[in-house]
């Protein structure tokens, strides 16, 4: 059996650890970080939570019921798609034709932004084992951003950050405080039981 997996919550302002100034999206000048240690009992490797992941990308994908949500495949764009979106087509191509074709998987899609509803139809379709979280998700009301969810992987990284070292963190810009927004709709999720929420050290 695997876990639990411990996760820590940090609010401030400003770009993450290692975003930079350059990337801190326009107008959202509050972050609440979701810190998920990829060290957890049971698991040999780095542990990917999966579910905690969906979480957030769930409270993103509700807090603008009118909005357009949309993943970024390549962090490259991520600035692109901040400062133009218009000029950011959506090039998602999904498979069309006989019941027999092969369902879409992430590798139909080119570099660039997909709407968060057919990213996750498509990733849910790959092994579980090359499942990671995407780089960015955007939230827009009438082409304005109002939020941002940014992964950051520490887990690739390191650092000398202990609170962040090792981890998956996702990093929700916002235009105002979230925090408590955002741990109250993770705790209501079903596999809530198996996290263990620990103080940032």
């Amino acid at each position: 059996m695997i876990g639990p997996v411990e996760i820590r919550f940090v609010s401030d302002t400003g770009p993450g650890e290692w975003l930079g100034d350059a990337l801190t999206p326009p107008g959202l000048g509050f972050r609440t970080a979701v810190i998920q240690d990829t060290s957890v009992p049971g698991c040999d490797d780095m542990y990917f939570d999966e579910a905690l992941w969906r979480g957030v990308a769930a409270f993103a994908g509700q807090y603008e019921p009118a909005g357009r949500v949309s993943v970024l495949l390549d962090f490259s764009e991520y600035r692109n798609a901040l400062e133009a979106p218009g000029q950011l087509a959506t090039i998602w191509r999904r498979l069309t034709g006989a019941p027999s074709s092969p369902r879409p998987t992430l590798s139909h899609a080119l570099d660039g932004e997909v709407p968060l509803d057919e990213f996750l139809e498509a990733w849910l379709a790959e092994p579980a084992s090359d499942r990671s979280p995407p780089p960015v998700i955007l939230i827009r009301r009438s082409g304005e951003l109002v939020m941002c969810v940014a992964t950051e992987y520490w887990n690739r990284f390191g650092g000398s950050n202990a609170v962040y070292h090792d981890s998956y963190t996702y990093s929700v810009f916002s235009r105002a405080p979230l925090g408590d927004a955002l741990q109250r709709f993770l705790d209501l999720r079903p596999e809530a039981y198996r996290w263990r929420r620990v103080s940032a050290r």
